[in-house]
């Protein structure tokens, strides 16, 4: 079943495997090695933990995550 959400605290995990999945795949050959070896699953659950997971939405496809967005206000 797919369904969009507001993320909670507990989604963490999920959203950090989507957000270091998706940096390893897009970025694999087009940015420096050694940049992508300092990101791991592990510093993006800790970054998305900090924040809350507050402004976010989770995409869910048969209860897995395995998508997200961040929204807020524009900058000025």
């Amino acid at each position: 079943m797919k369904q969009v959400r507001m993320a909670q605290l507990s989604d963490a995990s999920g959203i950090a495997h989507v957000h270091w999945a998706s940096w390893m795949e897009t970025y694999a050959g087009l940015i420096d090695p050694g940049y992508l070896a300092q990101r791991s699953e592990e510093k993006s659950r800790q970054a998305f933990e900090s924040a809350g997971c507050r402004d976010m939405a989770v995409a869910l496809l048969d209860n897995e995550i395995v998508g997200f967005a961040g929204f807020g206000q524009a900058g000025s």
